[in-house]
């Protein structure tokens, strides 16, 4: 193969993998919304100014909290539940 196709495979695969990530980060805010709120968000709007309450850091570490167990595929979270406590 050429370099040329070559670099266009992995520019693709590249673009998955931001999609896929940017994909989990929206879906781990809404369901933190939906935990914090009683309800799933309705509008884009909603959403951001619920994320507009939050302090920043608090609101990053409960994201990377909630990632971690969504990338290693063992989510703590399960649907509309309240989060169980993580496996010490």
């Amino acid at each position: 193969m050429s370099n040329r196709v070559l670099s266009n495979q992995a520019t693709v695969r590249g673009d998955c993998d931001t999609e896929r990530r940017r994909l989990t980060r929206a879906r781990a805010l809404l369901e933190m919304f939906e935990e914090d709120c009683g309800r799933g968000a309705t509008t884009v709007e909603e959403l951001r100014e619920w994320m507009g309450m939050q302090y920043t850091d608090q609101l990053q570490v409960r994201m990377n909290r909630r990632l971690h167990g969504i990338d290693a595929g063992t989510s703590s979270y399960n649907g509309r539940s309240y989060p169980i406590l993580a496996q010490l």
